[in-house]
């Protein structure tokens, strides 16, 4: 009896904790000097800029994990690796699982990409 209380325990700890995973490909070589601010976040790639791509990122959220969440955690890590905005950015549900119950987690694809021209342009 003390195991299954035990066991159900971790299991409501488990799905209350919010957990994305992240996978990142860097295209350039990055000589990261973390960004401050917000980090912009663009479906497309915007118009009048130029730019160089720095990484690529993927994210998975769990079940229990918003696709806000899992943007943020994005943000966060482009900061870090010195990117100025997120380009090309998808949204998508990521099926887990198989069977008569499967279930879908928050992705997030995006690029991470530094501006190169300084001409005074406003983020589009």
């Amino acid at each position: 009896m003390k195991f299954l209380q035990n066991l159900l325990l971790a299991v409501c700890i488990g799905m209350c904790c919010s957990c994305v995973v992240m996978h990142k490909n860097y295209e350039a070589e990055a000589a990261a000097k973390r960004t401050e601010g917000i980090i912009p976040v663009y479906t497309a790639e915007p118009e009048l800029r130029n730019y160089e791509e720095v990484a690529h990122y993927e994210a998975v959220g769990s079940n229990v994990t918003s696709f806000k969440k899992v943007l943020a955690r994005v943000r966060r890590q482009a900061r870090k690796d010195g990117c100025e905005a997120l380009v090309k950015v998808k949204f998508y549900r990521q099926p887990i699982g198989a069977g008569r119950k499967p279930a879908t987690f928050p992705k997030v694809e995006a690029t991470g990409v530094r501006f190169t021209d300084r001409n005074g342009l406003a983020n589009n």
